[in-house]
């Protein structure tokens, strides 16, 4: 079983108009691209990513796929839940100490056979900049393919240019691109693929940090020299953690709309827009970037938040049996 359009649903994915009213987190309307209803493991931008690394090498079938990310990574999730669909073994390098400890995404990583490989977190950091350091990992064997941090390079980038043709061959052109950041891959390949010149709102998930000034600076050379950028609020938590009130607008929004947003990009971005940036937009279409487990890490992180718990388990309802 290959990442191809038959083993998913509904690609191109469906344009869903959404409206949203609510008196103390603001509003707005426009068009949300639902990659999030992808696959069930393997949602939004992960498989669009990961699909043109997979299938298209051209070299032998892999006998295992290697990556690395964080211990809460949708991304390693992605990675795992494919090579489970393929037969095929999945490994996972992680920041040391976390072999031995669990969350919801690993035991969700290590229920689909994925081995989890931990080394030194200074070690980490370096690694997941450059890509090819994996090449010399010791897990590295014959028919091994690699898979880059957050499938971030030039396939990621491609896949995710079909976003924007989809949305073009629906005759949509929109005023604004809302897009959630990562590691840029999405948000890189979208404008590449956007035919006319346009508006980009971009959401950065890191507070004030090297690695947002990095991202900052990234897109402004990539994005920014087409297309005019807008930068939402940057947030008030570190990265991985989140406010209350993200998760309280999370959940009024999913009463109103029925749509789950995930706990660090497309909430946080949502939530920005809705209060600050409605009236700029135009025409919008917002980009759902999957990421819905994250709720689970957060129910684990804040046990005590309403808000949390009915978001985290509404996020476990979509989790397949395995």
């Amino acid at each position: 079983m290959s990442l191809t359009n038959k083993n998913v649903v509904g690609i191109p994915t469906r344009l869903h108009y959404t409206s949203f009213q609510h008196d103390d987190w603001g509003s707005w309307s426009g068009w949300i691209k639902r990659d999030d209803q992808i696959h069930p493991l393997i949602s939004g931008n992960k498989w669009r990513k990961l699909r043109l690394y997979v299938n298209g090498t051209g070299n032998k079938p892999a006998r295992q796929l290697l990556t690395i990310g964080g211990p809460h990574s949708n991304h390693l999730l992605a990675v795992a839940a494919y090579a489970k669909s393929s037969g095929i073994l999945a490994r996972a390098i992680i920041p040391k100490l976390y072999t031995h400890k669990t969350n919801a995404i690993l035991s969700l990583i290590r229920k689909l056979g994925a081995e989890l490989l931990e080394i030194d977190r200074s070690k980490f950091r370096t690694m997941i900049k450059d890509s090819r350091l994996l090449t010399n990992y010791a897990a590295c064997e014959e028919q091994t393919l690699i898979v880059p941090f957050g499938a971030d390079g030039p396939q990621g980038k491609k896949g995710c240019r079909e976003i924007a043709r989809e949305i073009e061959e629906k005759g949509i052109q929109p005023d604004s691109w809302l897009v959630p950041v990562g590691t840029a891959c999405t948000a890189e390949g979208i404008a590449e693929g956007i035919q006319e010149t346009t508006t980009v709102i971009l959401h950065l998930p890191f507070r004030n940090s090297k690695i947002r000034l990095h991202l900052y600076d990234r897109l402004n050379l990539s994005v920014g020299t087409k297309h005019k950028i807008i930068w939402t609020d940057p947030p008030k938590q570190k990265f991985g953690f989140i406010e209350e009130e993200t998760a309280q607008f999370a959940l009024a929004f999913y009463q109103q709309t029925n749509i789950l947003l995930d706990p660090l990009y497309n909430g946080p971005m949502m939530r920005s827009v809705c209060k600050n940036r409605r009236n700029e937009l135009g025409e919008s279409v917002f980009i759902h970037t999957g990421g819905m487990f994250g709720w689970l890490g957060m129910k684990e992180r804040y046990p005590d938040s309403e808000s949390v718990t009915a978001l985290a388990k509404m996020a476990s309802a979509t989790v397949p049996a395995l």
